[in-house]
């Protein structure tokens, strides 16, 4: 059964990391949320505090895991060696357990040192939605939600390995319904991010902070495992990608009420790493295809539309509600099938054009690359 569920609405201050700019697909319950900017202070005192222990693996697939020695505010880091694709595509992997996955990445040639990104991050980590995109996947233990790979053992439990193959595939599913909408505008947006049939998009986290919440108070924390951890630069060049976006995977229950949001430039210049906490289970239901095309939108720019936030009036979103609004950015459906629309406000955000009449008729914020 399909069913409808309208965004809940966000309800913060105008201060620099408000999550009424972050993106978030839902954040919660107005008095379970701090302003960003207190959380973020609270975040920098307590994190030097709190011990954090790393696992990193970039593997072929969902990768075989070496467990680390626990460790004292450090992180413990294994990656491959960073290599140039092979010129045919590599066959995808059949996988049963993490135990049966190599580590090893084929041997190719040396990165293509000749290519040279159409964009130059200036609007963070992902500019607009045109050209080529790697989603790296981050699957992440925090205090209180835990995936197997720490449990004693050298493969996922099964129902974790299903729950996680289940949420690549509603991905894979929404980067091809993000590639069609770029067509309807004759551009092209294409999306490197199976882990199990390109090297180097998988690694797992490990840590002792708290993660799963409902503001971005813990960005600099994740922003730091990025940097610290994933070779950025060397997968774009390998891929001959112009963006690139990072999605944490968090093995929350269905009890849970933190939806998932996403978080980058569009909020604050200092958000320059565009990612999204994918809390894979939350309010009763499962992150949804459609969950990823809404919160990869916001990494690329596109604005929520089913409240009022800085450039988006009340009198707008009101608008919208009486239209029977089915913009992705306005509302989603809990199906296995995108039932929503994009509409050309999320367009024009996204860089598919640069026209959107809504923008002057109502006085919207204009698109980030139109500043």
């Amino acid at each position: 059964m399909k069913r409808q569920r309208v965004q809940k609405k966000n309800k913060v201050g105008a201060v620099l990391l408000s999550l009424a700019l972050l993106g978030a697909t839902a954040c919660g319950r107005e008095e379970d949320r701090e302003t960003t900017a207190e959380a973020m202070t609270k975040a920098e005192s307590t994190t030097a505090a709190e011990t954090t222990t790393a696992t990193v693996e970039s593997t072929t697939a969902v990768g075989e895991v070496t467990t680390a020695e626990e460790t004292t505010s450090e992180i413990v880091a294994t990656t491959t060696e960073e290599v140039a694709p092979k010129a045919e595509t590599t066959t995808a992997v059949e996988i049963t357990t993490i135990a049966e996955v190599t580590t090893q990445v084929p041997e190719t040639e040396a990165p293509t040192a000749e290519y040279i990104s159409a964009y130059h991050g200036e609007y963070g980590s992902a500019g607009t939605l045109t050209g080529t995109t790697v989603v790296v996947s981050i699957v992440t233990n925090d205090r209180y939600t835990h995936w197997g790979f720490t449990n004693g053992g050298d493969a996922l439990a099964e129902d974790d390995l299903e729950t996680l193959r289940r949420q690549k595939d509603y991905l894979l599913q929404a980067c091809e319904w993000l590639t069609e909408q770029a067509a309807g505008y004759d551009k092209s947006a294409d999306f490197i991010a199976d882990w199990e049939r390109y090297p180097g998009l998988y690694y797992e986290y490990d840590t002792a902070d708290e993660l799963v919440r409902y503001d971005g108070s813990m960005y600099t924390t994740q922003k730091d495992f990025i940097l610290e951890n994933i070779p950025s630069d060397a997968l774009k060049k390998k891929y001959r990608a112009d963006n690139i976006v990072y999605i944490f995977y968090f093995n929350t229950p269905l009890e849970n009420e933190v939806n998932p949001w996403s978080l980058g430039n569009v909020a604050s210049p200092i958000c320059d790493i565009e990612f999204i906490n994918a809390f894979v289970r939350f309010d009763g239901f499962y992150s949804m295809p459609t969950t990823y095309a809404h919160e990869m939108l916001h990494c690329f720019g596109a604005y929520d539309l089913y409240y009022a936030s800085y450039g988006i009036p009340q009198e707008y979103v009101d608008y919208l509600r009486e239209l029977g609004c089915l913009d992705i950015m306005y509302c989603t459906f809990d199906s296995e099938d995108i039932l929503v629309t994009m509409g050309q406000l999320d367009a024009y955000y996204v860089g598919l054009t640069d026209v959107c009449e809504d923008v002057e008729l109502w006085n919207l914020v204009r698109a980030q690359t139109m500043q």
